[in-house]
């Protein structure tokens, strides 16, 4: 698709655009698709920036990826090559092209001189990744960064083996941490070994979202309201206090109610109704509310705890039935309505319980991994960003920062 893209010659209208991105004096944002000419308008504002006589050290060009870096630098030195050698004609076709004027002779000279130039720029024609960029300025700035002067960048190699001893410490020191050892000991029990696996390997990819929630929650206790108030589970809700919301079931915690439903539902012969009835009896004479809400929740719902559950209203409100009993029809949707609300409830509490136990294991694991890194010398991809960040961010250090950058560019 890319390559089709480029095989389309662009109209008049594209190539003034394109002109007018390549402006150095227009501050723009270009939003095109793919291979439709961003790189290209990149390079040209680059060279428009050296044809205005602009130092090439002075300029700073980010990319996201190192192909993309290579690919622009790659334009950009090969078509100033091709002006070393070019006729007068041909070049002055060429610049016309890319300023939009007819070229001046010092203009044509220049122009011959730039691609030497380029090359000869003190550390070059700075065409560099986002990452690339922070890892030499922290080098250079190490005490504004508060990074050790000798950090090197952390690979995949050594990530690996770093997470897999920060995984050994955290499971190695649960004996000093009685709540660590019971959030490992829960989910292990609830979910399995695989998926205590699969946690892991998920709090390690999404640590630096983590590492940010830890810093701004402060104590446990503020972490649990935000996670409840997230999954809209009340602040002080327990399992008994959901549970106490089952029953009695209004019209249902009445025996007479249900013993002349079951009688009803026999005269008529409505065989499930009649199950139905006798399994809510047999729920009125457990004592556990846990055990009463499961026995009820197997006759007012459908479903299953992985699929979900809903409302079960098949034969179970007959027309017959419905006349014999007046507003039976309400009344059992009303009751069958409450059951699902505490289930859902019941859940939402459960997985605010999962997701407390798997930040307890978050900031054990995250803790130890920063450490291990902090203690080799180890700076990450992300620690790249976030530091240099923060760095020009800092009062005093920041500003000391900015001022040397600025001496050294012009253009980004």
């Amino acid at each position: 698709m890319a390559e089709a893209a480029r095989a389309v010659k662009p109209d008049n209208e594209t190539i003034s655009r394109q002109r007018l991105a390549a402006d150095p004096a227009v501050s723009a944002f270009v939003s095109a698709n793919a291979g439709s000419g961003k790189t290209y308008v990149l390079a040209t504002r680059v060279i428009r920036l050296l044809l205005d006589g602009v130092d090439p050290s002075k300029l700073l060009c980010l990319t996201y990826t190192k192909t993309a870096a290579a690919e622009m630098k790659g334009r950009i030195f090969k078509r100033l090559g091709g002006w070393v050698t070019m006729d007068d004609a041909a070049l002055r076709k060429e610049l016309v092209s890319v300023q939009g004027r007819e070229p001046k002779r010092d203009t044509m000279v220049l122009a011959r001189t730039l691609f030497a130039r380029s090359l000869e720029a003190p550390g070059g024609l700075k065409i560099q990744t986002i990452h690339a960029f922070c890892e030499a300025l922290l080098h250079r700035f190490p005490l504004e960064a508060n990074v050790a002067g000798h950090f090197e960048l952390l690979d995949d190699y050594r990530a690996e083996a770093i997470i897999a001893e920060a995984k050994r410490a955290v499971l190695g020191g649960m004996a000093r941490k009685p709540d660590l050892v019971d959030a490992i000991d829960d989910i292990l029990t609830i979910h399995g070994e695989a998926k205590f696996d699969a946690l892991l390997t998920n709090i390690i990819a999404r640590r630096r979202e983590l590492a940010m929630f830890f810093a701004g929650s402060g104590l446990a206790s503020e972490r649990q309201r935000l996670v409840r108030q997230a999954l809209g589970v009340d602040e002080h809700a327990t399992e008994a206090s959901i549970l106490q919301q089952a029953w009695p079931l209004p019209w249902f915690g009445e025996a007479q109610n249900i013993e002349a439903l079951l009688s009803e539902a026999k005269r008529l012969k409505r065989k499930a109704v009649i199950k139905f009835a006798e399994g809510v009896i047999q729920g009125t004479a457990i004592a556990d509310p846990n055990d009463r809400f499961l026995l009820l929740r197997k006759h007012f719902l459908k479903g299953a705890e992985d699929k979900g559950f809903d409302v079960a209203t098949h034969n179970l409100t007959p027309e017959d039935l419905c006349a014999a009993i007046p507003g039976y029809q309400d009344i059992h949707g009303h009751a069958a309505q409450t059951v699902l609300d505490v289930q859902h409830a019941l859940a939402a509490l459960g997985e605010a319980d999962d997701t407390m136990r798997a930040l307890t294991v978050a900031k054990a694991l995250i803790g130890h991994y920063e450490t291990l890194k902090r203690v080799r010398g180890y700076l990450d991809f992300d620690d790249l960003i976030e530091r240099t960040a923060a760095m020009l961010r800092r009062q005093g250090g920041g500003a000391w920062v900015r001022y040397k950058l600025d001496q050294g560019i012009d253009h980004i």
